[in-house]
This record gives structure tokens, sequence and C-alpha cells, in this order.
């Protein structure tokens, strides 16, 4: 059983996009140098990318903490009893669309 490995896209750079400016491509080319993976930079760039990923925030917004929190609001907005099992159900089925 061999480990899979996952490819993220982390960014995109056209260098023939005229529409971006040659420092905005620079900068983001800066991100594959030796000094930059050293330093953590690709790595940090990687971590802000992924933790709004849907795969990072798909188990956050299914926790039991924001769904008890997504069940306060709709009781203070509509006086309705939800229980977290029925907004789980609903939370997923909206994530798939």
């Amino acid at each position: 059983s061999g480990d899979v490995s996952e490819l993220t896209l982390v960014f995109n750079v056209d260098i023939l996009d005229a529409s971006v400016r040659n420092a905005e491509k620079i900068d983001q080319l800066f991100l594959i140098s030796r000094e930059a993976i050293q330093k953590g930079r690709l790595d940090a760039v990687w971590k802000e990318k992924f933790s709004t990923s849907p795969k990072a925030l798909k188990p956050i917004l299914l926790s039991e903490g924001v769904l008890d929190e997504m069940r306060k609001v709709l009781w203070r907005e509509s006086k309705l009893r939800v229980e977290t099992s029925e907004l789980r159900v609903a939370v997923e089925a909206m994530l798939r669309d």
C-alpha cells in the first residue's frame, strides 16, 4: 500500500500575458527559487492557499461546533429548532452543488 501524492496548484504564471505587470510575474516566479524555498515562502503561500480550499473548509463547516452555531443562528433568526444531523445533511448537499 503505497502513499498517493496529491497535486495542488499554488499559483499560475503566464509570462506572455501583457495584462499582468512584470513585477507581479517576477514575484510569483521567485516563489520557486532556491532562496524562497529554503526560507519557506513557497510553503507559506501553499498553506495560505490550502487553508481556504474546499478540501480544508469542508470538515470545518461540518464540525459540531460550526453546526451548533448555525443552529443557534437559525433559532435567533427564525425561532426554528433544527437538529444538528439535519443541518449536516443540508450543508453536505449544499457543498455538492
